[in-house]
């Protein structure tokens, strides 16, 4: 599992979290990062924040849509995402998040997504 987050807090947080529950979690701050892990590791799912510095989480997820075996993925954010976002995540079956989040509904989100079910 890949955490993408330019929020350091937040990275920890969903870090300790998904760990508790047994998953094992790699953490990094940008999208540029999360690619080169990608292409490295087996990622079942990513989890990425949508407004970082060096490209966004959707412009992550549109490269992420163009792999032949993608990982699911969440996005999360504290931002509003405009309509044509949403859309687009919808038409991928991507589940958006907004921040703040309760942890169990979210934990249960990661499960059902892991599994497929959203």
């Amino acid at each position: 599992m890949l955490v993408v987050d330019d929020d350091k807090a937040n990275v920890k947080l969903l870090q300790r979290v998904l760990q508790r529950q047994g998953h094992n979690v790699v953490a990094v701050n940008c999208a540029q990062e999360a690619l080169r892990v990608i292409h490295e590791d087996e990622i079942q799912l990513v989890i990425t924040d949508y407004l970082m510095p060096d490209m966004t989480g959707f412009e992550l997820i549109a490269s992420l849509q163009k792999l032949p075996e993608r990982p699911r993925t969440i996005m999360v954010s504290g931002s509003v995402l405009p309509d044509h976002l949403h859309s687009s995540l919808q038409s991928w079956g991507i589940p958006f998040v907004p921040k703040p989040y309760e942890i169990g509904p979210f934990q249960l989100l990661v499960n059902q997504t892991l599994r497929g079910v959203n």
